[in-house]
C-alpha cells in the first residue's frame, strides 16, 4: 500500500479493507512504519516502532471487529505491554519495561489492533505540552515552529500528520 493510499483512510476505513480482504495486516503494519518514519524527524511524534504481534487478528476478524489488523500506536504511559518499554516521558523511568498488559492493552489486542509502537507524552503526563527531557519536544505536523499540546500530543500529532 503506498502511503498516500494509506492517508486517506480512518482507522474504521482501514479495518474495513482488511475486513474484505483488500490488504493484510502487514501491508498496513509496514505502510504505517513507513508512514512513521517519514514524518518523524520533523515532529518528534513516536519514541519507538517494532514489528506488530498479528497473531491475535484472525480471532478479533472472526468476531467482526471493525478494527482487526489496524496499525496504532500506544501512549508512553497508562497502557502497559508486555516486554515492551514504558518509560512515562521520564528519565527517572527509564528503559523500565512492562511484565505485563494493562486491562486496557489486552483490549486492544481483542480488538485485534496491530500495535506497532509508542509515542511521546510529557513526564508523567504532567503538562500541557508534549516535551519532556528524556524525549524531547513534539512538533505540530502542520506548523512545527509550534509544539503540541496536551499529554496525548505525541499521539495527537502522529495522527494528523497521517
Amino acid at each position: 500500500m503506498k502511503l498516500s493510499e494509506y492517508a486517506q483512510y480512518d482507522a474504521v476505513g482501514l479495518g474495513d479493507l482488511v475486513a474484505r480482504g483488500e490488504v493484510s495486516p502487514q501491508e498496513l503494519a509496514d505502510a504505517a512504519l513507513r508512514a512513521c518514519a517519514a514524518v518523524n524527524p520533523q515532529i518528534n511524534a513516536v519514541i519507538e516502532t517494532w514489528q506488530p504481534e498479528l497473531s491475535g487478528i484472525a480471532p478479533a476478524l472472526e468476531r467482526g471487529s471493525p478494527l482487526a489488523g489496524v496499525p496504532f500506536l500506544i501512549k508512553d504511559v497508562g497502557v502497559t505491554m508486555a516486554g515492551r518499554k514504558i518509560e512515562f516521558g521520564s528519565r527517572l523511568a527509564q528503559g523500565f519495561t512492562a511484565a505485563a498488559d494493562s486491562i486496557l492493552m489486552r483490549r486492544f489486542r481483542q480488538a485485534g489492533l496491530a500495535t506497532l509502537g509508542r509515542t511521546t507524552t510529557p513526564e508523567f503526563a504532567w503538562s500541557g505540552t508534549t516535551e519532556s527531557a528524556l524525549c524531547g519536544p513534539t512538533r505540530n505536523p502542520w506548523d512545527p515552529a509550534r509544539g503540541a499540546g496536551g499529554s496525548s500530543g505525541g499521539a495527537a500529532a502522529a495522527v494528523a500528520a497521517g
